[in-house]
């Protein structure tokens, strides 16, 4: 948060603080206030105290400046790995075809199809037989990125690999959508748009 003291009479050691960071401003110079940022999501700024103990401490005079801010934090873009989440290298599971994979079946109901069991999974377990829920599973748009229902680790390493995944698309200057258990954004391009998109991922 940078900070720029005008006053026409001269002044020493002016201090500006807020959440335990503490910059001074000297006369003429703009001055800035860090802290860290320990959780993603959105902050309000109510006041911000300035304070003078000029000269040796003797004397101190402090005030608390209204202020109507705010800032947000997002999650830290990481470049998206090549696995699934929850998918394990060296697990057989990976070796599965297509319509073996757990999204491509489903329970089998009265009134399925008989075409559409799998035989293969019903020789393995007949008391637990499955159908295809298709043929074909219609590819997905890369333009649009998902956030899916999760929770802890999962959900933070998702957030940052689609904040890696908005910010490559935004900078190839393609239009995009955002999809999280909190509403969609639709598709659009620009600086407002990144923006609102990096927004609904601080607050999953």
């Amino acid at each position: 948060m940078p900070f720029t003291l005008k006053h026409q009479a001269s002044y020493q050691a002016v201090y500006f603080s807020m959440r335990a960071a503490r910059t001074k401003v000297s006369q003429g110079q703009q001055a800035t206030l860090h802290w860290p940022a320990l959780k993603r999501g959105h902050y309000p700024i109510d006041s911000v105290l300035v304070y003078t103990e000029y000269p040796l401490g003797l004397i101190r005079c402090w005030s608390y400046l209204p202020v109507q801010l705010h800032y947000w934090v997002y999650p830290t873009p990481t470049e998206p790995t090549a696995l699934l989440p929850g998918v394990d290298p060296k697990s057989d599971h990976n070796q599965l075809a297509p319509e073996e994979l757990p999204d491509q079946l489903k329970a089998y109901q009265p009134g399925d199809s008989i075409r559409r069991l799998h035989w293969k999974r019903l020789a393995r377990q007949p008391d637990s037989p499955v159908v295809k829920i298709s043929e074909q599973q219609p590819k997905a748009d890369p333009r649009w990125l998902q956030v899916p229902p999760l929770h802890g680790a999962a959900l933070e390493q998702c957030l940052s690999e689609v904040c890696y995944q908005l910010l490559e698309l935004e900078a190839k200057q393609v239009s995009y959508g955002l999809k999280t258990p909190a509403g969609d954004l639709p598709l659009g391009q620009g600086s407002l748009h990144l923006q609102q998109c990096l927004q609904r991922l601080a607050l999953c």
